[in-house]
């Protein structure tokens, strides 16, 4: 039988929240994806999007590599050790143009197993009609999790501020058989 994805549970920020956690993540999947359609209060045109696990926002929890495009330039980068989130894809900022959401997909491989590091890949970004450079952006990047615990909770936020009301977040789930 082929792996297929069941929705897990969503959240659908009904106004402006700080933070989405996910409590309790069942551990009855292989897999975890995480499918984001948010928008940031920042008062710019963009802003990170962030996960964390199990509460966990001690520095040096991951090591993390990601390329970038924003427009007219790229980006690649290696953060080693020095958050306690991963910044992935860039959500529209509160000045951008209204309606528009950033996208981020983010696969969490082997969530449940204790033996070894946890570690997600993710890819996003959001566009906009005008020609700045912050406007435009895609990514897609790796990270893996120092501690081999198994992850219960989830947390995903805005890099400065919080998010606004209409972002969805979606998890779903991935059985290998």
């Amino acid at each position: 039988m082929a792996s297929t994805f069941e929705l897990i549970t969503d959240y659908v920020a009904g106004s402006d929240v700080s933070v989405i956690d996910f409590a309790s993540v069942t551990q009855a999947y292989e897999h975890l994806q995480l499918r984001i359609s948010a928008r940031s209060s920042y008062a710019g045109v963009s802003d990170d999007c962030r996960i964390s696990f199990n509460r966990s926002g001690t520095l040096g929890t991951w090591d993390q590599q990601l390329i970038m495009g924003m427009y007219s330039s790229d980006v690649v980068n290696e953060i080693f050790s020095t958050y306690g989130q991963v910044w992935m894809p860039r959500l529209a900022g509160n000045t951008s143009s209204g309606g528009l959401f950033g996208a981020v997909f983010i696969t969490i491989s082997d969530y449940t197993n204790t033996s070894k590091r946890a570690s997600i890949q993710w890819m996003g970004g959001n566009v906009h009609a005008t020609q700045s450079n912050q406007d435009k952006q895609i990514s897609w990047g790796a990270a893996s999790w120092s501690e081999t615990t198994a992850i219960s909770e989830i947390r995903i936020q805005s890099g400065s501020s919080g998010i606004k009301a209409g972002s969805i977040v979606a998890m779903y789930g991935l059985k290998s058989s």
